[in-house]
């Protein structure tokens, strides 16, 4: 006896033709079923990207800018240039935050869904039970965010990074002309 797919050739040359048919068809319908899903579920995560993307270009264009360097002496300077340096990771701090939110949004959607549907017993029936999934997914999702092991947060970071130097590169050929 062989193993792997040989085994599964064989059953499957044994069984019933028409149950065979059967059960490909019914498995085709299923396949459809779950792609028209995913489809569904990318359509929703797409439009909650939109929204983030919208709601963090009206956060970078609302923040303050930091301080200047205006004066000589060295001590002022050095003072003012630190406390640039101290707004400037602070902006960075609050930024980063928004990317790990936003990837805690998307994590709490996929772990929510890869949550069982039949779950009364863990967390209770109706709109109640509903809730408490929802919650637990949240917080996992948080977690996974808060971790970075996912590195969703990095990559929209890294991407919004190059974005914002290639339009100020791109404002600048503007001006020039």
């Amino acid at each position: 006896m062989t193993s792997g797919p040989d085994i599964i050739l064989g059953v499957s040359r044994a069984a019933d033709a028409v149950k065979q048919r059967d059960a490909a068809a019914r498995l085709e319908r299923l396949s459809r079923a779950a792609a028209s899903e995913m489809a569904h579920a990318a359509t929703s995560a797409s439009d909650q990207i939109a929204d983030w993307t919208t709601e963090l270009k009206r956060a970078v264009a609302n923040a303050p800018e930091a301080p200047r360097v205006t004066t000589t002496t060295k001590s002022t300077a050095t003072a003012s240039v630190s406390a640039d340096k101290t707004n400037t990771d602070a902006d960075a701090k609050k930024a980063n935050d928004v990317y790990v939110q936003f990837e805690a949004l998307l994590l709490q959607n996929m772990v929510e869904t890869m949550l069982p549907k039949e779950s009364e017993a863990i967390f209770g029936r109706g709109t109640a039970g509903e809730i408490w999934k929802s919650m637990m997914a949240e917080q996992i999702a948080k977690e996974l965010a808060r971790t970075g092991t996912i590195g969703i947060a990095k990559q929209i970071s890294s991407a919004q990074s190059v974005l914002q130097a290639a339009g100020h590169h791109t404002q600048t050929k503007v001006d020039d002309v």
